[in-house]
């Protein structure tokens, strides 16, 4: 199987790297992809950059030079309560926290002659649960707003439910389905939105956040 691997941040792809079979690297687009093995899986890894045009130039390289089965996205990212700090997201539905075309009749969210939000395929969704479950993993099902800004504040939201806050994944997902490739998001909590210590607990738990996500995608991937 070949599975595409997405972090935004150098700290999000640095541990896979650590734990896996290089076979050779190549860049194009000015992003460098990385040829991995690992458990009998290849591995195409990329550090993307933040935002959402980044992440679906890496997309896109992902599935049309390197046609990917599958497409992973990893990281950090910001929660809302009931979330803490530590805890791990398996995304079931994606969304954009900055579009508003709503003077058009379309939802808040939702890109004109686009779906309002984007589904993880239930056969990959439920296999994820499966695979963390059986390694003993807590983990919360959530929904994913992705913003092209570091969310400090709850504002509007396009659905009812708990929601991590991120960069990237919703134009992951966004490009995916145009490809009909299904992907997966796990993301770990790093600040919940709103706190006092948003900004300090992000800084303080930045790079150990980073690893146990990684750590968490290669056993996702070990077992898919």
């Amino acid at each position: 199987m070949k599975i595409g691997i997405i972090g935004a941040m150098k700290e999000e792809i640095a541990h896979i790297l650590e734990h896996t079979k290089k076979i050779k690297d190549e860049k194009i687009a000015n992003l460098l992809f990385y040829q991995l093995e690992y458990q009998n899986n290849e591995i195409f890894l990329v550090e993307s950059g933040i935002g959402k045009v980044n992440a679906s130039i890496a997309s896109s390289i992902l599935i049309i030079y390197y046609r990917v089965d599958l497409i992973i996205s990893t990281g950090i990212a910001g929660g809302m309560s009931p979330l803490n700090t530590r805890d791990i997201c398996l995304i079931d539905s994606l969304y954009y926290g900055d579009v508003d075309a709503t003077v058009f009749g379309y939802q808040f969210g939702q890109v004109p002659g686009e779906e309002l939000g984007y589904n993880v395929n239930d056969t990959i969704l439920n296999k994820a649960k499966n695979i963390l479950n059986n390694k003993g993993y807590k983990y919360q099902i959530c929904h994913a707003l992705t913003s092209d800004k570091f969310v400090t504040t709850l504002g509007q939201l396009p659905k009812d439910g708990v929601f991590c806050f991120e960069m990237e994944s919703t134009a992951i997902a966004q490009t995916a389905s145009h490809f009909n490739v299904p992907f997966l998001v796990i993301r770990y909590i790093s600040d919940i939105v709103g706190a006092k210590s948003q900004i300090a607990d992000y800084e303080q738990f930045e790079d150990e956040i980073a690893l146990k996500s990684s750590l968490i995608t290669l056993d996702l991937v070990g077992e898919l």
